[in-house]
């Protein structure tokens, strides 16, 4: 009778410990999205006066958002994959969003990246949203929002691109 009582210690003194493993895992990649808060050189938040000299302007929306090309040239690859342009939208003279277009990639290189951003952020949310977007891979924190998107080859603006969108989640506030 001890044998077996032992053995359902231990059983379920395994069962915890692999669920605050699974749990703690969790919360480190998602604590390294807050972390680095930003794209390689990009850090949301900084200010304007950082990259201005390496931007050309855009546009400006009804919101006073203001979106730049980001014109350098110094970023071939990011997360293993070639980079054709980085976009930086600026609220208030803050870097509120980056955008990193990959352009077209093929299948196989696609779930690379996403295994690559689920090995460093953990596990995405994975929407389908059945219009001119194939899927959105979305990490949420409570400083920033990130998501992965695939735009179908019908879409009207971005035809069969791969985006990589990081937020500022508290200057997005700013646009409510």
């Amino acid at each position: 009778m001890k044998k077996e009582n032992i053995f359902l210690i231990i059983k379920e003194l395994l069962a915890f410990i692999i669920i605050f493993l699974c749990q703690n895992s969790f919360a480190q990649g998602r604590k390294s999205l807050d972390n680095e808060f930003g794209i390689g050189k990009f850090k949301l938040n900084s200010d304007y006066d950082l990259y201005e000299k390496d931007l050309k302007y855009n546009w400006i929306d009804s919101k006073g958002t203001e979106f730049y090309d980001y014109i350098k040239g110094d970023i071939k690859m990011l997360y293993g994959q070639n980079v054709k342009t980085i976009n930086l939208a600026f609220i208030n003279n803050k870097l509120y969003n980056i955008t990193v277009v990959f352009g077209i990639i093929d299948e196989t290189i696609k779930w690379e990246l996403i295994d690559l951003l689920k090995e460093k952020y953990d596990v995405p949310e994975l929407i389908h949203p059945n219009n001119h977007i194939v899927y959105i891979a979305r990490w949420e924190t409570g400083k920033t929002l990130m998501h992965l998107e695939e735009y179908t080859c019908s879409s009207p603006v971005f035809e069969c691109e791969t985006h990589l969108f990081m937020q500022s989640k508290s200057l997005a506030k700013l646009l409510e």
